[in-house]
């Protein structure tokens, strides 16, 4: 089963430091509401406008099959914190 990986004590993902891990990008499309400019309002309507933007996003994962390799995996790093489709190398104090 393919997990996303996350690491506690970093935020990029290509600074996780884990030797299974794997980057896959992937494009993800934001919407939001941006207030038109004055001189781009027609028939005097100052509203808001629907915008979309694709990113790429990268992210790490890494593949488990087996409770052996779960249970192979903390032994390699320590306390995890195990979701539905993640895994956190907990290595450092959060809220």
């Amino acid at each position: 089963m393919k997990f996303m990986l996350a690491q506690t004590s970093v935020i990029e993902p290509e600074q996780i430091e884990c030797d299974e891990k794997f980057l896959q990008t992937h494009t993800k499309t934001i919407e939001r509401y941006e207030q038109l400019p004055a001189e781009e309002t027609a028939f005097g309507y100052t509203g808001r406008v629907l915008v979309s933007k694709e990113i790429e996003i990268t992210r790490a994962f890494v593949e488990i099959n087996s409770l052996e390799e779960l249970l192979a995996f903390v032994a390699k790093y320590g306390l995890i914190v195990l979701s539905e489709n993640e895994i956190e190398i907990y290595d450092d104090y959060r809220e």
